[in-house]
């Protein structure tokens, strides 16, 4: 597997591995290991998927904070105007 990295990230696993006397190569390892074992890494969907409840066959995802209704009725016009293709003036 290969990873293309910028000059700036370059530069900083250089830096780490002089740091820690470890080959650029043994640091990305130590790091991808950690991270991949972090519980911040599980997909999304699997993290998302215990905030879902199917309430009357509608999926509704609790996020603990109430939307407003001014953000629902936007969100309605956006999405009607998309689905129209009609854009009115504003």
């Amino acid at each position: 597997m290969n990873v293309d990295l910028g000059p700036e990230e370059r530069a900083a696993l250089e830096a780490m591995a002089a740091e820690t006397g470890e080959s650029p190569e043994e640091v990305v390892r130590r790091i991808l290991c950690s991270a991949l074992h972090s519980p911040q890494l599980a997909p999304r969907t699997v993290r998302d998927a215990r905030r879902f409840a199917n309430e009357g066959g509608i999926y509704v995802l609790r996020t603990g904070r109430s939307v407003s209704a001014e953000l629902t009725d936007e969100t309605l016009r956006q999405v009607r105007e998309e689905r129209s293709g009609y854009t009115p003036p504003r």
